[in-house]
């Protein structure tokens, strides 16, 4: 079995698109398996998530992965509820530097 080391680093509070191009690719994985979701307040739920992921990035609770050539490919962003931490969202590019 061959180990290798994912490089991880807390995200800066500027990396906000970042984090929302790799859940966006992420995201095509449903659509792969024939699961098309349509909210009926899709924008409002993007400005929602999108708020989260930014307290998170503030607070220095965002972690960011690389692939071997130093591109970002994954996040998680962890949160606080109700005082106890956990998982906003854990996310991977299907294709690396295809659409980030």
């Amino acid at each position: 079995m061959i180990a290798h080391v994912i490089p991880l680093r807390v995200a800066r509070i500027d990396e906000l698109d970042i984090l929302c191009d790799i859940d966006r690719d992420a995201s095509r994985l449903f659509e792969r398996a024939g699961l098309i979701m349509t909210l009926p307040n899709e924008l409002e739920l993007a400005a929602v998530e999108r708020s989260r992921w930014q307290d998170c990035l503030r607070s220095g609770r965002t972690l960011l992965a690389a692939d071997r050539s130093g591109e970002l490919v994954g996040f998680a962003a962890l949160g606080v509820l109700d005082g106890d931490c956990g998982t906003c969202l854990c996310s991977a590019a299907l294709q690396p530097g295809q659409n980030l």
